[in-house]
């Protein structure tokens, strides 16, 4: 039997994960009569790393409850074909959390400013008749002016606005939860990241309380045999454990995409906002949502809820970060075809690292890390002929 919740909601926000929780509070507090939807019970697991950058930190508004944080960390190995240097990044430490804690906290302070949380109904369809949003989960029917898509990358609402992402617009990600007891030669107070496996990917360790966040991500045409890939990995690093691999997909940034259409928006996964370089979302999803629900209140405001009156969404996301992911998108070409050459550049000069987490604290964009490094190249180069001749 139908079961129609009658309410007509101002916005409807599909998706609870960072990207919809930050667009329903901004929503909210607005004025606007928000309803957030998800299709988990929450809290609920993700496959995640967890990294919380410093920039996704200030990007959130307010700060962080002390039960949400694993860890804060700031020594950085990064490993290539069996070689590996380590930097300590002390004034760039990345925060690690539990998604499940970490989205459940970001609901919570949503539901604070107004919004209405309905979670474990699936929207597998959207209607819209006479300005008016049939939005379908099950046996329940809810209604909207408006709907912000942040369902991930397999978004339901992103078929309002746009053709699905193409296999060459996407990532694989596979991951498992290592135990600590059993994390072999895995340092509870460290970030690995391992590059140069295979083209186009990289491994990860991210580590937490109670145990470490491994996994490997490949853009999808070259992740075959990604689980296999992982499992190496593992053994090398001297796991033991019974490993429950899991796995998702994730859009690559950088690319010119349609984000919204006549009363709708799509923010974070759904909108492709990823860092193409090293698979960052969340820093990303957190602030297209705070834009996306600024936007619509002023939208309201202004009596425009139409294409002309959402335009602002993709200007600012824009200037925000997507010029940024766009030069991001060049330093993974460039880094992931010629890793051969540049190991050895960038474990010869620190100062190249800590330039990269400047730009993962938000003090630096990829731009110009990017000018920086180039402009500075002939240096470096000179650097490390003089390093590798000495040994």
């Amino acid at each position: 039997m139908l079961k129609k919740d009658t309410a007509i909601y101002d916005v409807a926000v599909v998706g609870a994960g960072p990207a919809g929780a930050s667009a329903a509070r901004e929503c909210a507090k607005a004025g606007l009569r928000t309803l957030l939807i998800d299709e988990s019970v929450f809290p609920r697991y993700k496959l995640c790393g967890g990294g919380l950058t410093e920039a996704a930190r200030k990007a959130l508004g307010f700060k962080l409850d002390p039960d949400v944080i694993e860890q804060e960390v700031s020594r950085f190995r990064f490993c290539y074909m069996g070689k590996e240097f380590e930097v300590d990044g002390k004034k760039y430490a990345v925060t690690t959390v539990l998604r499940d804690k970490f989205d459940k906290f970001l609901v919570e302070k949503a539901v604070e400013e107004g919004t209405e949380f309905v979670d474990g109904v699936r929207i597998s369809n959207v209607n819209n008749s006479g300005g008016i949003f049939t939005l379908i989960g099950g046996a329940r029917r809810f209604f909207a002016r408006t709907v912000i898509g942040a369902d991930g990358v397999n978004s339901v609402i992103s078929k309002l606005v746009r053709q699905p992402f193409k296999k060459d617009e996407l990532a694989l990600c596979v991951g498992v939860e290592v135990h600590k007891n059993g994390g072999g030669m895995m340092e509870p107070d460290l970030i690995e990241v391992e590059i140069g496996v295979n083209k186009f990917s990289y491994g990860w360790v991210f580590p937490k309380q109670r145990f470490f966040s491994v996994g490997y991500g490949a853009y999808l045409g070259y992740s075959d045999g990604l689980r296999n890939t992982l499992l190496d990995y593992l053994k090398r690093k001297g796991a033991k454990g019974e490993f429950n691999i899991r796995g998702h997909l994730l859009p690559i940034g950088g690319l010119a995409r349609k984000t919204y259409s006549n009363n709708v928006i799509l923010v974070g996964d759904a909108a492709g906002y990823v860092d193409p370089f090293q698979g960052e979302g969340m820093r990303y999803a957190i602030t297209s949502g705070r834009i996306a629900g600024k936007v619509l209140a002023d939208a309201f405001s202004n009596n425009d809820i139409t294409t002309n009156g959402l335009s602002a969404y993709e200007i600012e996301c824009y200037n925000e970060f997507g010029r940024d992911l766009k030069w991001a998108r060049r330093l993974a070409y460039l880094t992931y075809n010629l890793f051969k050459v540049v190991y050895p550049v960038v474990e010869s000069n620190n100062e190249i690292f800590e330039g990269y987490l400047q730009v993962l604290s938000g003090v630096k964009s990829y731009k110009e890390f990017f000018i920086n490094t180039a402009l500075r190249a002939p240096f470096f180069l000179m650097k490390t002929t003089l390093k590798r001749s000495n040994k």
